[in-house]
Order: structure tokens, then C-alpha cells, then sequence
């Protein structure tokens, strides 16, 4: 079952981050929320069965396509978890071996030039979304 894999690195990843020595990017709980969302648009939009299949532009197409179309968020601060979550994410997953260390380094470079872009991008999908609300009405 492909919800499966998404799962268990859920709760192996609350499990590595409440005993980790290395500091996160994010916050537990809220990294597992977000996780949990992202984790619920991976299979169908990323067409992965574990989130250690991500390579090189999955992130992009996620953040940057999917997540502005598929998730609302009243303003800015509702994207402020995404990013440092799949940081954390990422190092959970080279720091289990389920991704190498170059793969990892691959995945943190998308997240970087990600990153500058994210909000604004999930914000003008919002207004768009908002526009075509209230000129339906």
C-alpha cells in the first residue's frame, strides 16, 4: 500500500528528531504536520511510494506547482514550516541511509533556491483562487 512508506517515515522521522543530537530547522510537532500534509500530495502529484524516492526537481514541481494549488493558506506565515520541514526531512533520511549523502546535498540545494520563491508563489495561487471566487459570485 503506497500510504505505507509515508507512514513509517513519519513516525521513524518523530522518533530520530525527539532523540537526535543534530539541531532542526524546524519545530517537531510542526514538522510533522507539514510532513504529514506533503507526505498526502506526494504519491498522486510525485507518482513516489516512499519520500526516499525524491530526486532532483520533485521538490520544485511540489512547492512551487502542487502545494500552491492544492493547499490554502491565509497569508504568508502559513508557508513559514514547509521548508525547514523538508530540511529536517532530508537529514532524517541521509542520516538513516535512506537517501546517500549526494542525494541529500542535491535535495538541500533545490530547497535553497526553493525557498526565496515559496510564499510568494503559494500566495499569488491564493489570490488568483480568491479572484476567481468572488467573480464567479
Amino acid at each position: 500500500m503506497k500510504g505505507d512508506a509515508f507512514e513509517d517515515t513519519l513516525v521513524g522521522f518523530r522518533r530520530w528528531a525527539g532523540r537526535s543530537q543534530q539541531e532542526l530547522c524546524g519545530v517537531l510537532e510542526a514538522d510533522a504536520a507539514e510532513l504529514g500534509l506533503l507526505f498526502g500530495l506526494m504519491p498522486g502529484h510525485l507518482r513516489i511510494e516512499s519520500p526516499s524516492q525524491l530526486v532532483s526537481g520533485h521538490l520544485t514541481h511540489l512547492l512551487l506547482d502542487v502545494y500552491p494549488r492544492n493547499v490554502t493558506v491565509l497569508d504568508g506565515e502559513g508557508t513559514a514550516d514547509t521548508v525547514p520541514a523538508l530540511r529536517d526531512l532530508t537529514a532524517y533520511l541521509a542520516g538513516t541511509g535512506a537517501i546517500t549523502a549526494e542525494a541529500a546535498q542535491v535535495l538541500r540545494r533545490e530547497l535553497d533556491e526553493i525557498e526565496p520563491r515559496f510564499a510568494s508563489a503559494v500566495m499569488r495561487s491564493e489570490e488568483r483562487r480568491v479572484g476567481k471566487e468572488c467573480r464567479s459570485r
